[in-house]
């Protein structure tokens, strides 16, 4: 995301331009390297432009914005099946409790 103060940011409602000025403001943003490509080393060199955002990690010194995945354990795999297999019983004793009341 691009800071609001930075001259970067939208404009704050429509305007009518021409197509010739559509054109240059055009052929100006897709010349942009941050536009262009977002890869590490190109929003490193525009870090001014980015919001410090709690989901944006330092790696070797780069700001990014890539969440590193975190492997399950196997403890927490078992800790979910686990879970899951007594919500399922749970759910199949109410099951039966229920056709042995109509049955009565």
């Amino acid at each position: 995301m691009v800071k609001r103060d930075h001259p970067d940011w939208c404009i704050k409602g429509p305007t009518e331009i021409t197509k010739e000025e559509y054109n240059e403001l055009k052929a100006k943003l897709v010349n942009d390297p941050y536009w262009n490509k977002k890869t590490r080393q190109n929003t490193a060199l525009f870090a001014d432009r980015l919001i410090d955002e709690p989901n944006y990690t330092n790696r070797r010194g780069i700001k990014t914005n890539t969440v590193t995945f975190k492997k399950p354990t196997t403890a927490e795999i078992k800790m979910f099946h686990q879970k899951k297999r007594k919500i399922r019983d749970k759910e199949i004793q109410e099951f039966y409790d229920e056709a042995n009341d109509y049955e009565s």
